[in-house]
């Protein structure tokens, strides 16, 4: 399927004002304080209004919203239902608003000076080549795309159709010649806007037409991954995402597989992280690692899929590496966790489930 085209929006780029901006976020618990950060950096930033979802009650985002007479539309949830319904609540909201472009940030991410500004700037050029329905941008945050920053070619940070969680076979070589023998890598000019398959949920940005036309988020996979999958739709419909790299945002708050900023080592090159096995088998919550597992592998084998064989055999390659870890860190039972993660993925049994309740 390719998106439709809108010709009246095509040709010369035609400026963004951000007051046209809605800012989609999504909070839980007691997170106020970067809700907080994160709208006085947004208004700063020029934003019109904002919806805001609180996925579970806190009577204090009543206070914070109240700092905002008639600009943040608050919408609770009863209970926490996990990212993919509560990012759903919030483009349904939006799209019932005459904001024009939609700003979709998690609740710790801010942006820094002038980040609005170059993220519309492009997007009205990518407007202009490719129409409202199939244009969307990225803000750089260096928590999550350090790798793109650092230079690292977007099919190894992107891992091609018939990877499985992320590991590939046709991609060793380039993780040996980077570790083990010490390959340059030139870090991207900051200038530099690069195109990526899928996107995080932070710091996407796309005209509501563009929304409206990949819809709402697949409430099954309840939680992590769920991003991915909703935002791929703009490439797999023949749309684009273009990463502004000197558009920053920062992290308030780190992911619990991500270690951080990567920095540089003795040489300038960008340090070697933990390797993601240890990560599964020893960091996280129960929850967190099941979620995280279960939908990548239903997204690398049912959404954004490859060659079966390819799969089986990075799968199979995967599982011989996780298992020897398991064994060295003595980790049987959160390996028979990632294994049960493993078969609901495939076997498409989504949803929350009962033994791993959202906080």
């Amino acid at each position: 399927m390719t998106l439709e085209r809108n010709p009246l929006f095509e040709g010369t780029a035609v400026p963004i004002d951000p007051r046209s901006v809605t800012l989609l976020t999504l909070t839980y618990g007691r997170r106020e304080s970067y809700v907080m950060q994160l709208l006085e950096t947004a208004f700063a930033e020029g934003v019109g209004n904002v919806v805001l979802v609180s996925n579970g009650p806190n009577p204090a985002l009543d206070n914070v919203v109240a700092n905002y007479p008639d600009r943040v539309k608050l919408v609770s949830l009863p209970r926490n239902l996990g990212s993919a319904p509560g990012y759903r609540h919030a483009i349904e909201a939006a799209l019932e608003t005459p904001g024009q472009v939609f700003w979709l940030m998690d609740d710790d991410n801010a942006p820094t000076p002038g980040a609005l500004g170059k993220l519309l700037d492009e997007l009205a050029r990518t407007i202009a080549v490719h129409g409202t329905k199939a244009s969307s941008v990225l803000g750089y945050r260096d928590d999550h795309l350090s790798d793109i920053g650092a230079g690292i070619p977007i099919d190894i940070v992107f891992p091609p159709r018939g990877s499985f969680i992320g590991f590939d076979l046709r991609i060793l070589g380039f993780k040996f010649k980077r570790r083990a023998l010490k390959a340059r890598i030139e870090p991207i000019d900051k200038s530099a806007v690069v195109a990526v398959p899928y996107a995080p949920y932070g710091g996407f940005v796309a005209h509501r037409d563009c929304y409206q036309a990949i819809g709402v988020p697949e409430e099954q996979l309840a939680l992590y991954g769920d991003d991915h999958e909703y935002t791929v739709r703009v490439t797999e419909q023949g749309g684009v995402i273009r990463l502004v790299r000197n558009a920053e945002l920062v992290d308030q708050e780190g992911s619990w597989f991500v270690d951080g900023k990567q920095g540089e080592d003795a040489d300038g090159q960008p340090a070697v992280r933990r390797n993601s096995f240890v990560k599964y088998l020893q960091d996280g919550s129960d929850f967190r690692v099941y979620y995280t597992v279960r939908n990548r592998v239903w997204f690398d084998r049912h959404r954004y899929s490859g060659p079966g064989l390819l799969y089986r055999a990075n799968k199979a390659a995967f599982l011989a590496i996780l298992r020897r870890y398991a064994r060295k860190l003595d980790a049987g039972k959160r390996l028979a966790l990632i294994e049960r993660a493993i078969r609901d993925g495939e076997g498409v049994r989504l949803g929350e489930q009962p033994d791993f309740p959202l906080p």
